[in-house]
C-alpha cells in the first residue's frame, strides 16, 4: 500500500511538472505593426491582457500598473523610431496615484517605461484587456526601415505590478510584440484592432462614470 501512495504522488508531481503553463497575463500593443511617415510621430498603446483562462484582471482587478518597451531589438535599422522625451511617456490617466505619483524612466536609444498605481486600493482597474499607458514614437527619415518593439516587465529585480488582492504579476506576464513601419504611404490602423482600441475607450468611459456615481453618492475616492 505504501509503494502503491508513493507511486501515486510522484506520477502526480510528474503530470504537475510537465503540464504546460497557460499564456495567462501578455503585455499587447495596440497593433502589431504601426506605421507612420518618415520623421513623423505616432502613439503606441501598450495594455495588459488576461487569456488562457485566467481572471484576476477581471475578478481582483489591477492597483498597480508598470511596462517597458525596448525599442532596440535586433535587427535594429540605420534610423529607428524611438522615445526622445520623458514627457513622450504618458500612463493611463487612471492610474491616479496622487501619493507617490508616476515614475517614468527613459534609456534613450533603448527603452522607455514607467510605474504608477491607483489612488484607491478599493477602485483597482477592471478588465480582460487594460491599458497601462502609451508611448510617442518619433521615426526615422529612411523610409522602409523597421524598428523592432518589445514590451516586458519594468525592473526585473523589483514587484512594479500589483492585482487588487496584492498579488505580484511580475513573473505571470508574458512580453508582448510590435513593429514600427517607415512608410511615405498613409498610415492606417488595422482593422482588427478598431475593436481593441475601442474597448480600451470604452473601458475608460466606463471607470470614469462609475466613480462620478460613486462620488454622488457620498464616496471620496479622487477622479483619475
Amino acid at each position: 500500500m505504501k509503494m502503491q501512495r508513493i507511486r501515486y504522488l510522484l506520477c502526480l508531481v510528474f503530470a504537475v511538472l510537465c503540464t504546460p503553463a497557460s499564456a495567462g497575463i501578455v503585455y499587447i500593443f495596440g497593433q502589431s505593426n504601426y506605421t507612420v511617415a518618415p520623421g513623423g510621430t505616432i502613439d503606441v498603446q501598450v495594455f495588459l491582457q488576461q487569456n488562457g483562462g485566467e481572471t484576476i484582471l477581471t475578478d481582483e482587478g489591477l492597483l498597480s500598473g508598470s511596462v517597458r518597451v525596448f525599442f532596440d531589438e535586433a535587427p535594429v535599422p540605420t534610423d529607428p523610431a524611438q522615445v526622445f522625451a520623458l514627457s513622450d511617456i504618458t500612463p493611463n490617466p487612471l492610474f491616479d496615484d496622487s501619493l507617490l505619483g508616476a515614475t517614468i524612466d527613459l534609456d534613450p536609444g533603448v527603452s522607455a517605461g514607467f510605474v504608477d498605481n491607483v489612488d484607491d486600493v478599493f477602485f483597482p482597474l477592471l478588465g480582460d484587456t487594460i491599458l497601462l499607458g502609451s508611448f510617442t514614437f518619433t521615426a526615422g527619415n529612411v523610409d522602409g526601415q523597421i524598428t523592432n518593439l518589445r514590451a516586458t516587465d519594468f525592473d526585473l529585480l523589483f514587484d512594479d505590478t500589483f492585482a487588487g488582492d496584492l498579488t505580484v504579476l511580475d513573473g505571470s506576464i508574458s512580453d508582448g510584440f510590435a513593429t514600427i513601419t517607415v512608410s511615405s504611404a498613409a498610415a492606417v490602423p488595422e482593422p482588427s484592432n478598431f475593436l481593441l482600441i475601442g474597448a480600451g475607450a470604452l473601458g475608460i468611459f466606463v471607470l470614469r462614470y462609475r466613480r462620478a456615481g460613486q462620488q454622488a453618492l457620498g464616496h471620496s475616492d479622487p477622479v483619475g
